[in-house]
């Protein structure tokens, strides 16, 4: 063999020697491994040098610097070659960190924030990553550092925020609170002002009524016309004056609790013809059909005085806005033996956008019959108020032109009753 050839077979033998495959690597089905793992390694490279955070590889148990990318570069102000080789501890401020780098055992992370300090001496707010794992024996501690300097002040503006929110919250509670206070202090004014005045405002309008009663029977001597008719006007403004503050008090002591029940044992029949009676001369004044429709009677443990308010109410408002035909009142029971009141009429109706709106206080729908509607806009919500009051509620049906049909739901036995 000539001196060339041996040449030849020496360079292929360490050729083979150095890719660690040895005189397999003659045999072509070995390329695509070595292929493949070269590609892998390539990946890994470029993950590692092209990472936005901060990567260094040291030796756990010296703590020296074996690898650094360029974002590693970057942050500490030093190039990799000269990060190389050098203690891990002279960028990491926190010299417990190191230790714990130091020690850590195989497969053991942690993640905690810290400072580096950087090749100018400055430092750097930033989290890191540690994790220890075994190559050839040997230990090896991948640390990813990640600056968050930004995040740090986001979170410091997050937390001015939230302390300056919490003072806003405090400073609006403290505002509700001086609200309530005053609220509490004029509402129990008002109480006592109501307590007070309907005594005081009743009184004297009982008696301009019933003096200008007593001059319209004559007996104190004969009057002309002129006089009958301005005694008749004193009578009616008096009554309609002691209606409106009789509905004013009621809807107040109402709100304040104060509307007491009085409990007693009384037939629905009984109550239904009762104000039925009461009306009835309002509905012939007027040309109009009273009918009463009882389906089945039952006996009510409640306040008698109380439901036959809301049922007048009703009955009233229901001739009030019939011009002709039939107001009609339904007594039954449903099947959870609740009694079920009904008050009909043939008005101008309620519109569906209307029928909440009616229950509050001081609203009236406009009358296209007359230019400004009487009372004061608290018959229904009174009802509303004394209907719940006894455990049951008020609702109304209606449609335009077609009359409408306010329903009364309680209970035979009032909750308070029970009590």
């Amino acid at each position: 063999m000539s001196p060339h050839s041996d040449e030849t077979a020496d360079r292929e033998n360490a050729r083979r020697q150095i890719i660690g495959l040895g005189d397999s690597s003659l045999h072509k089905s070995h390329y695509p491994e070595l292929q493949r793992k070269l590609e892998d390694l390539e990946r890994y490279r470029l993950a590692f040098e092209e990472s936005s955070d901060a990567m260094l590889l040291f030796d756990a148990p010296e703590g020296k610097i074996l690898v650094a990318n360029s974002a590693a570069e970057q942050l500490l102000g030093m190039s990799a070659s000269l990060l190389e080789g050098r203690p891990v501890a002279d960028f990491i401020a926190d010299e417990a960190l190191a230790l714990s780098a130091s020690t850590t055992s195989r497969s053991q992370r942690v993640r905690m924030r810290t400072l580096v300090r950087t090749a100018q001496g400055s430092t750097v707010p930033v989290e890191i990553g540690l994790r220890t794992t075994e190559y050839r024996s040997r230990s090896r501690c991948v640390v990813v550092v990640r600056d968050i300097s930004d995040l740090l002040e986001s979170e410091a503006e997050l937390d001015s925020y939230r302390r300056h929110l919490e003072d806003v919250v405090e400073q609006r509670t403290s505002q509700l609170r001086e609200a309530i206070a005053e609220l509490e202090s004029a509402n129990r004014a008002k109480d006592r002002f109501l307590a007070n005045m309907s005594h005081e405002l009743r009184t004297p309008l009982n008696s301009v009524i019933g003096f200008s009663e007593v001059l319209l029977m004559g007996l104190p001597g004969e009057l002309n016309d002129e006089q009958r008719r301005q005694l008749e006007m004193i009578s009616r403004s008096g009554r309609h004056l002691l209606a409106l503050i009789s509905d004013i008090l009621d809807i107040a002591r109402i709100e304040a609790g104060r509307s007491n029940l009085t409990i007693s044992r009384f037939g629905m029949a009984d109550v239904v013809h009762d104000v039925s009676e009461m009306t009835r001369v309002l509905a012939e004044e007027k040309g109009l059909e009273l009918r009463v429709n009882i389906a089945q009677d039952a006996e009510f443990t409640s306040d008698r005085a109380k439901l036959s308010q809301v049922l007048i109410n009703l009955l009233s408002n229901a001739v009030k806005f019939t011009d002709e035909g039939v107001v009609t009142i339904n007594a039954d029971l449903d099947d959870n033996g609740l009694a079920v009141l009904e008050v009909c009429d043939q008005g101008p109706g309620i519109a569906d956008e209307d029928a909440e709106y009616i229950m509050q206080e001081f609203t009236q729908l406009p009358d296209k019959r007359i230019a400004k509607p009487s009372g004061t806009g608290l018959g229904l919500a009174i009802s509303r108020r004394l209907a719940q009051l006894l455990g049951g509620d008020l609702s109304v049906s209606s449609s335009v032109e077609c009359g409408a049909q306010f329903t009364l739901r309680v209970p035979l036995v009032c909750p308070q009753g029970e009590e």
